[in-house]
C-alpha cells in the first residue's frame, strides 16, 4: 500500500501541491458564499468547463494531433512555428481573454510530435505563450491579464 502511495505521490506532485496550497489558502481568505457560490461565477466557470471539456474531445479525436503535423509539414523551422503559435494567442487574446487564448492555442503546441517538441522542450514555448496572451490582453482597454 505505501509503495502505491509513494508512486501516486510521485506522480502526482503537482497535484499534491496545488491541493496543499489550496487549502493552505482557505485561512487566509474568509469564507463567503455570495463570492463563490454568486452566479457570475458559477457562469465562468460552466463556460470554462465547457471550453476545456470541448477541448478534450477534439484532442480525443486526433484534431489537434492533425492540425500540429499539419503545422509541421508547412513551416520548415521550429522557432518559426513557436513563433506562429505565440503571434495566434496574442492577436487572439486582444479579441478573447487570455485564458480562453491559451486554451485553445496550448493544446495544439502539446500535440506537436514529439521529433519536433520533445516534452522537456515544450517548457520554453509555454512560458512565451502565456506571456503572449497576457500582453495582447493589455494592449486594449476590454482586455483583462
Amino acid at each position: 500500500m505505501s509503495t502505491r502511495f509513494a508512486a501516486f505521490c510521485k506522480r502526482e506532485f503537482l497535484l499534491l501541491i496545488s491541493a496543499a496550497l489550496a487549502v493552505i489558502s482557505c485561512f487566509f481568505a474568509p469564507f463567503s458564499p455570495e463570492n463563490y457560490f454568486s452566479e457570475g461565477n458559477l457562469r465562468t466557470l460552466a463556460l470554462l468547463f465547457s471550453l476545456m471539456f470541448s477541448v478534450k474531445g477534439l484532442a480525443h479525436c486526433g484534431i489537434f494531433r492533425r492540425l500540429g503535423e499539419s503545422l509541421v509539414n508547412r513551416i520548415a523551422s521550429r522557432k518559426l512555428l513557436v513563433l506562429l503559435l505565440c503571434m495566434a494567442v496574442f492577436f487572439l487574446s486582444m479579441l478573447i481573454t487570455n485564458d480562453v487564448a491559451l486554451l485553445t492555442f496550448i493544446p495544439i503546441l502539446l500535440a506537436l510530435p514529439d521529433s519536433v517538441l520533445g516534452e522537456r522542450e515544450a517548457v520554453l514555448p509555454l512560458t512565451l505563450m502565456t506571456l503572449a496572451a497576457n500582453l495582447g490582453s493589455i494592449l486594449l482597454p476590454t482586455g483583462n491579464p
